[in-house]
């Protein structure tokens, strides 16, 4: 039977005659990662095909649950969560396509998705433990299941540890065999598998540990209360006096490190409120700390939302300012419902708290699951808004984000693509033709930096004698391109098929010293093959030099004059 807390009371294994936990978790973490290498391709950077990647999702998601959620009663229960819940991210894997084709929204809604399971594991165990939901069982099972996760990592850690020092000292005797074997793939994920079973389950032997542990660590951070309290208080009431002017100019910067302080306050204030009224932090100060750091949350949610509506403002949507804007939300939420709670009265403050978060909590666990199917489509909208501010002309077309239409938004993006390159306006027209036609984003990326490098070289150029014309594929060369991209240059026509190249970085500016170490002048021809450098000339053969055909002659060179200063070598 469970305890109070809803929690299993340890001892209870091995009388019904069944192998105890760590033996039962141990095989089962072993076989599902044996399973995973038997369908993931072989090789590190073989990309799997959706199917095998899908596969392999399901098992890792059903074995995790199963070793977190799995006791005794109720068995088959635990164990129909663990697999529906694996089958839903299976399927969300197979909806995102091959792995070369995921979008920033595809990789965001997988993490929503995480986010659902964290919040939905503890909600369950509490349902399977009591028939009901309270708030102590979800309170006291999401504390234990990071405990356990954490401690299952540190004991994987710990195993490979003493695997590799076993290897080391065969290794000093001259017998390999050990270190051969952990460098096998196989070996390795289900060395790994089997080791991160087997510490869960000896885990899940000792709840009596795990719930004097869970309220050790409660209780050191707890002691983190007022701290936090004390500095977010000064920092919203200083806020008045410095101006929400540097906070906008951060950015995202602002936006992410005050969500941060928020949840910090959340999970501090929820340590001093604890699971119950027996459970309440009774001293003064650390009751009024989790009164401040409650309150808190909502103006500091406020300010993330303020930062990123500006930014939304600015840019238009993308998946990642859409799943940034939703994280905000939620918080905010979070933060009013307790801001309620407290305005409520002055009596049972915290009672209302814990009712308030069990409310959020299930509600912000359905939202991350629906946000993480294909109901809702972040990408849809972010290629929608950015396509808008293009035809609208709030953005230039040589300045727009093509790459992310093309590639980050999914099918959406190209659909919004295939429609603007029909557009009236010929520079719409043609970047979006140009992008549809891009085999990837990275090689758009390269075209569109050539194209403003080139654009940039040909309006730092400046052509000599006056009134002459640089051909248009002189900007091409990449000597050309090498010395006129920073600082501009001169292009000294000499001639139809000769030019001379002199860097502006080679002289300063009106007032400035010349540079002393700067590149020489180039000299280019037209060739058959487009414009050159011309190569030095040869040595004189072989022949005559043996025969001592060696003279002095007087020649004429022409030389590069700025000013009455020669520069460069003659040619």
């Amino acid at each position: 039977m469970p305890v109070a807390d809803g929690v299993s009371p340890p001892g209870d294994d091995g009388h019904d005659g069944l192998p105890p936990w760590p033996l039962l978790l141990g095989v089962l973490g072993a076989v599902a990662a044996l399973l995973i290498h038997l369908i993931l391709p072989a090789g590190p950077v073989a990309t799997p095909a959706p199917w095998q990647l899908t596969l392999t999702t399901f098992i890792g998601v059903a074995a995790g649950l199963t070793a977190l959620v799995i006791e005794r009663q109720r068995a088959a229960l635990r164990g129909a969560f663990a697999m529906g819940w694996a089958t839903v991210a299976a399927g969300l894997v197979w909806h995102n396509g091959p792995v070369p084709g995921w979008t920033d929204g595809d990789g965001l809604a997988l993490v929503s998705f995480a986010l659902a399971t964290v919040v939905a594991a503890p909600l369950f165990q509490a349902w399977a433990g009591s028939g009901r939901v309270r708030y102590r069982a979800v309170h006291d099972h999401s504390w234990t299941n990071a405990l356990v996760l954490a401690a299952g990592l540190a004991f994987l850690g710990v195993v490979w540890l003493v695997a590799l020092l076993l290897a080391e000292m065969f290794d000093l005797i001259g017998i390999d065999l050990l270190e051969k074997l952990l460098r096998e793939d196989w070996v390795q994920r289900v060395l790994s598998g089997a080791a991160l079973g087997t510490g869960l389950g000896v885990l899940r032997e000792q709840q009596s540990i795990l719930v004097l542990l869970r309220r050790t660590v409660v209780a050191l951070l707890v002691l983190l209360a007022p701290a936090l309290a004390a500095g977010l208080a000064l920092f919203l009431l200083a806020l008045p006096l410095t101006g929400l002017t540097p906070l906008w100019r951060a950015g995202w910067s602002a936006a992410s490190l005050t969500i941060t302080c928020a949840v910090a306050a959340l999970v501090l204030a929820n340590g001093v409120i604890g699971n119950g009224r027996e459970e309440e932090a009774r001293r003064a100060w650390l009751r009024g700390s989790a009164l401040v750091l409650l309150l808190s949350v909502l103006p500091l949610a406020g300010l993330a939302l303020a930062a990123i509506l500006i930014r939304l403002g600015q840019y238009g949507l993308t998946p990642g300012r859409l799943w940034a804007l939703t994280g905000a939300i939620a918080v905010a939420l979070v933060g009013l419902g307790c801001f309620g709670a407290i305005l409520s009265g002055p009596r049972d403050w915290m009672a209302r708290v814990r009712r308030a978060n069990l409310t959020m909590a299930a509600l912000l666990c359905a939202v991350a699951f629906i946000l993480a199917t294909p109901l809702v489509s972040f990408n849809a909208l972010s290629a929608r808004s950015q396509a808008a501010r293009l035809e609208s002309r709030r953005v230039n077309a040589d300045r727009f984000d093509w790459a992310a239409l093309g590639f980050a938004f999914g099918a959406p993006g190209r659909a919004e693509l295939r429609r603007l390159a029909d557009s009236r306006d010929p520079a719409i027209r043609r970047q979006a033709a140009a992008t549809l036609a891009a085999p990837d984003r990275w090689t758009l990326d390269g075209r569109i930096a050539a194209a403003a490098l080139r654009r940039r070289v040909a309006a730092g150029i400046r052509v000599l004698p006056a009134g002459s014309k640089a051909p248009a594929d002189l900007v091409d060369v990449g000597a050309v391109r090498a010395m006129c991209a920073d600082g501009g240059c001169t292009v000294v026509m000499t001639g139809p098929a000769e030019a001379v190249v002199i860097a502006g970085g080679c002289y300063g500016a009106p007032q400035q010293p010349v540079m002393t170490s700067c590149a020489s002048p180039i000299r280019l021809v037209l060739r058959p093959g487009g414009w050159q450098t011309p190569e030095p000339a040869g040595h004189g053969p072989a022949v005559a030099y043996r025969a001592g055909r060696i003279e002095v002659r007087l020649v004429s060179a022409r030389r590069i004059f700025v000013g009455d200063e020669a520069v460069g070598e003659p040619f």
